[in-house]
């Protein structure tokens, strides 16, 4: 399935198709824009996603928990500052991602997997790999928050300048 406009919501809950492909409108929204609410994805795959702020997934004073979730070839929409979060951004959230994948994003400025600005973030047997980013963080980028890592395999993420 084929999704070209992304999804923006204040609601509990989401329920999605398996598959979120190819979105890009609203600078800021990729594939999901979750404003507050407690959304919770089951066995999802988001892929060729592009945003300023979480190619896949931007979550602001959202609580998400993701089960089981894919996200590839998911992108910022360009790696100058203020592109944070290749597949998932979080802006005073709490984020869960419990089993899956966030393999083989593109770049952006800092954060290729995950950018954190305040809020928490869990990840569960999950792999972090093949992520890019120009500034900082190739796998994660926090900024006031907390990040919390078990069972996670993190290989082959890079940054550009530091």
């Amino acid at each position: 399935m084929d999704w070209r406009t992304p999804i923006a919501s204040r609601f509990a809950t989401i329920e999605l198709p398996p598959t979120l492909t190819n979105g890009s409108g609203i600078p800021v929204i990729g594939a999901i824009c979750a404003i507050g609410g407690q959304p919770r994805l089951e066995s999802c795959v988001f892929t060729g996603n592009r945003a300023t702020r979480g190619g896949a997934i931007s979550a602001v004073g959202s609580t998400i928990t993701m089960s089981n979730c894919t996200f590839t070839a998911n992108a910022c929409a360009d790696s100058a500052d203020g592109c944070f979060g290749a597949a998932l951004y979080g802006q005073d959230a709490q984020l869960s991602l419990d089993g899956g994948s966030v393999d083989d994003n593109g770049s952006c400025y800092r954060g290729g997997a995950l950018y954190l600005a305040g809020g928490a973030a869990t990840l569960a047997e999950v792999s972090v790999r093949g992520k890019r980013a120009r500034f900082g963080g190739g796998g994660f980028g926090v900024t006031g928050g907390a990040l919390t890592l078990d069972r996670v395999l993190v290989e082959s993420n890079t940054v550009g300048l530091g």
